[in-house]
């Protein structure tokens, strides 16, 4: 009895996927001095390796090259969970209490967020594999005679991949619960929370991703330093609100599950 009231409950705490737009959206204009300060790792890793890259012509050994590229792609991935993680506590957390963590640094945390990131999108390849494996030959058939347009080619690409993105956005949650040191940080909990919610998660996650792609496509035919900086602006901003988006549905799916499950609990134990 208790188990089909819970699974009505969760049937009807739908996440408000406009409300949650809205004000994820506003969210960089808030917040805008602190994710400034703490987005610096990423700025400057972006900044060097522009930098580098405008002198990499230059080197004629072709191993040092390689090396080079190697240590910026390291260094500079390595930044981007340590902004993340920031963003998910400026969001999460009091300003107050977000502002004690070092803008540089580099604690069990990010090194867990790191990690979980490659495990998660580790497993959902190994599952989804064999559908993908299946459903790519259909696609290339019905899609061939259009395989030179890219805006068919984005668009098949984001349909093979979305098993992967149903499972890895199912499990996105665990990032802003491991940012603020939840108690509950597991792939279970992410799981849990996100049940009945899938595809509300992947319309709220994915769309921003498949937009700036989109605009990446639409801005090829316009090279230069204005088109190139249009890119990296939007990708900044559409990455705040990313994080933005992940941080309220987390909040929003753990603040509504567990004051309702105690409701539903309290209600049950008073009839019997």
């Amino acid at each position: 009895m208790e188990s089909m009231v819970m699974d009505d409950f969760r049937a009807t705490a739908k996440l408000p996927v406009l409300e949650i737009f809205h004000r994820a959206f506003a969210l960089p204009v808030t917040h805008f001095k602190m994710l400034l300060l703490y987005g610096m790792p990423a700025i400057l890793c972006i900044v060097v390796a522009q930098f580098a890259i405008a002198t990499l012509h230059e080197l004629s050994s072709s191993s040092s090259l390689f090396i080079y590229i190697f240590i910026g792609l390291l260094i500079l991935n390595l930044s981007i969970p340590l902004v993340v993680v920031s963003y998910h506590r400026i969001f999460l957390l009091d300003e107050e209490v977000a502002s004690k963590a070092r803008v540089f640094r580099w604690t069990m945390t990010e090194m867990r967020f790191v990690i979980w990131w490659v495990l998660i999108g580790i497993a959902a390849m190994v599952v989804t594999s064999p559908f993908m494996m299946l459903i790519l030959p259909v696609m290339t058939g019905v899609w061939n005679p259009l395989s030179g347009n890219l805006y068919v080619l984005w668009l098949q690409t984001y349909l093979i991949y979305l098993p992967f993105i149903y499972l890895f956005v199912r499990c996105v949650l665990i990032f802003p619960a491991i940012a603020i040191d939840a108690e509950e940080r597991g792939p279970v909990m992410a799981w849990r929370l996100s049940k009945g919610n899938g595809w509300r998660l992947v319309f709220l996650i994915a769309l921003l991703p498949m937009l700036t792609d989109l605009l990446g496509i639409a801005l090829l035919d316009y090279a230069g330093a204005v088109a190139e900086a249009l890119q990296i602006v939007v990708w900044a901003v559409c990455g705040v609100i990313e994080v933005g988006l992940i941080s309220l549905s987390y909040a929003w799916l753990r603040d509504n599950n567990s004051t309702a499950e105690d409701e539903v609990l309290h209600d049950i134990a008073d009839s019997v």
